[in-house]
């Protein structure tokens, strides 16, 4: 136990010299469209690199931080080094993306998290739009009240609040209407699925992704490292990734080269597209939306009752395959 103790306080104390130092940067990891590939964001990741260009990696020193009520030291330097980097980035010339800067439950509990925001984006000049706000979900799990009422202030105050790692714990929709954010992020595990669990995976992200559309949300998908995951997740209705699929963590500069080309950015934020399409899978299994499977199914098929009988017949042909069990993922898009 010593020789533990030991360790941290080396790590401790080497971390507070490298933040002085400024060997403590943020990386940012681009969040995409999933459709185009355009970058609508990204997320700031702190990184700790020596002067001799050695990385010591996050789950070396913010466990360590965490366990000793020190990670609010790290936020708050990532979140101020953002805001400078935001600043330089609008001064000269360029367009400006929303970057969303991870909080702790520590920050919560022991900082006015909103006052902290408002005057850290004062005193740069910034749009409340371009610095975003993501809290874990097990801080909301562990202090609804109090993370409530931050998440409600950030709001006010035109903060955008990311609810990170949904999934992870235990999310309703009970939580998310009471917290009332604005975003979810979707964690990665769902997408690390094999033989034995991967029909288990595909219903679980079904549900999950129902139950963001029933109130209204939209998702950023991380972790996304493959065509075959983001194809899927295009066919769930997830209209935003975040993984290795199309961009790693990289360095501010690198990540300056990326947005400086027009053609790779897109700047209409991340938002909930309330369309009316509708998955046959939703409307005809039984045990998803059972209570309402008849009543959308006939709002689908109604939306097509004055198109051409090429319509009516792929919604047939749809319908046969789910009932024969060679099932593929469809869209109906309504008429309206």
């Amino acid at each position: 136990m010593y020789l533990r103790t030991d360790e941290e306080y080396h790590v401790i104390t080497k971390f507070f010299q490298a933040l002085s130092q400024h060997e403590v940067v943020f990386y940012l990891q681009p969040q995409c469209r999933a459709s185009s590939g355009k970058i609508v964001g990204a997320e700031a990741l702190a990184r700790w690199i020596k002067p001799d260009g050695t990385v010591i990696p996050p789950d070396e020193f913010i466990p360590i931080l965490e366990k000793r009520g020190l990670i609010s030291d790290l936020d708050m330097y990532i979140g101020e080094e953002v805001c400078r980097w935001q600043r330089g980035w609008i001064d000269s010339g360029h367009t400006p993306l929303p970057v969303s800067i991870n909080v702790s439950v520590a920050d919560i509990l022991h900082t006015d998290l909103p006052k902290y925001f408002e005057n850290l984006t004062d005193r740069y000049s910034l749009e409340r739009r371009l610095i975003k706000i993501e809290i874990t979900e097990s801080s909301y799990i562990s202090n609804t009240t109090l993370v409530r009422d931050t998440v409600h202030s950030l709001r006010e105050k035109g903060f955008t609040v990311l609810m990170d790692d949904f999934g992870s714990g235990y999310s309703t929709l009970n939580m998310l209407k009471n917290l009332n954010i604005d975003i979810i992020k979707l964690d990665a595990q769902f997408l690390r699925m094999d033989e034995s669990n991967e029909e288990k995976s595909i219903r679980i992200l079904e549900s999950v992704t129902n139950m963001t559309k029933t109130i209204g949300v939209p998702i950023i998908a991380e972790g996304v490292e493959t065509e075959k995951q983001k194809d899927f997740l295009l066919d769930l209705g997830c209209r935003y990734i975040q993984g290795y699929y199309f961009y790693k963590p990289m360095p501010a500069a690198d990540y300056e080269r990326l947005i400086t080309n027009p053609k790779l950015i897109d700047t209409s934020g991340i938002r909930f597209k309330s369309n009316q399409q509708f998955r046959l899978r939703e409307l005809l299994d039984n045990n998803i939306y059972s209570d309402t499977k008849n009543r959308k199914l006939r709002i689908v098929l109604r939306g097509f009752e004055n198109q051409q009988r090429q319509g009516r017949a792929f919604v047939a042909e749809c319908s046969r395959q789910l009932y024969t069990g060679r099932y593929r993922e469809y869209e109906l898009v309504s008429a309206h």
